[in-house]
């Protein structure tokens, strides 16, 4: 079953509930509650279609947090998971506001991610960043390989691998690198950030977050790591 939520995009300044919003034929940005926890909405100044995942329809009522600017304006609509935060629409009315908002978003993330390097023990023999490249499964994240992660990658390989000169292929690859050594962006907000940016600009958007992510990893870490002779940054993309 189906169920419709009407959140008009203009109200009084501040922050309520979804059962604090007025009912009625105004211009709502309208979502959908669907079978599976699926959560369902259009946005409402580009016509994109949102869909996410997850979203309790029990949760949805009762966390769900709509803010409104001073202008009365529909700033977003967010979720409350205790102390979380996750976010569920943003109104991002023009081209050049979506680029300061996920440019600042990428900035911060690119902060948060090197604290997270810097705070780590051990030598980095390599740092990786490693990103898939799209709207619907953004992901992005630096993964630091220390000497003795290189050293099991070698000592994995067989003897013939070693003489075809493998040995330097697969150090190099960070998906021979433990998964649990990942420190990851909030792809997730990121995602909901892109689909309600005009869809003209999403590719553009996309450049911009990795690139100010990887220059702002490596700027802010590199310099201050604690390497082996032999260290590396590298950057990949996957599919």
């Amino acid at each position: 079953m189906t169920y419709e939520y009407r959140i008009p995009l203009r109200y009084r300044e501040g922050c309520c509930g979804l059962k604090e919003l007025p009912c009625g034929e105004q211009e709502a940005l309208v979502m959908f509650s669907c079978e599976g926890d699926v959560l369902t909405y259009k946005v409402p100044l580009y016509g994109n279609e949102v869909r996410l995942y997850q979203v309790v329809k029990k949760e949805l009522e009762e966390n769900t947090r709509v803010t409104y600017g001073e202008d009365g304006v529909l700033l977003y609509v967010e979720m409350m998971y205790g102390d979380e935060v996750r976010l569920l629409y943003i109104n991002l009315p023009d081209d050049d506001t979506a680029r300061f908002e996920v440019r600042d978003f990428a900035e911060q993330s690119a902060e948060n991610i090197s604290s997270e390097l810097l705070n780590s023990r051990g030598k980095a023999a390599r740092l990786f960043i490693e990103y898939c490249k799209s709207v619907e499964g953004f992901d992005f994240a630096a993964k630091k390989g220390s000497p003795e992660d290189m050293q099991a990658v070698l000592d994995s390989l067989n003897e013939r691998a070693l003489k075809r000169g493998l040995d330097k292929v697969v150090i190099d690859d960070s998906g021979n690198y433990p998964r649990e050594n990942r420190i990851e962006c909030d792809s997730y907000t990121l995602t909901v950030m892109l689909k309600c940016a005009s869809g003209s600009i999403q590719d553009e958007l996309l450049d911009t977050v990795i690139r100010v992510m990887t220059e702002g990893i490596k700027t802010r870490t590199v310099a201050s790591l604690d390497k082996t002779a032999d260290f590396k940054f590298i950057v990949s993309e996957y599919d």
